[in-house]
């Protein structure tokens, strides 16, 4: 952690983040969202945090 928060480039295998994730999306097209389940994993830069989900059929 030490070396992500300082800045420094450090290659995802090095790290773990992991998550769950919820949407609360409005009646419509996008409804399907609210009853899905998906799970993520992240990588982590110097200046943004890339997310990558999966939905869990």
């Amino acid at each position: 952690m030490a070396r992500l928060n300082a800045g420094e480039v450090v290659p995802p295998d090095q790290y773990y983040m992991r998550a769950l994730a919820r949407f609360d999306a409005p009646a419509g097209p996008y409804d399907w969202l609210n009853k899905a389940l998906f799970v993520s994993w992240g990588e982590r830069y110097a200046d943004k945090v890339v997310i990558h989900y999966y939905q869990v059929l």
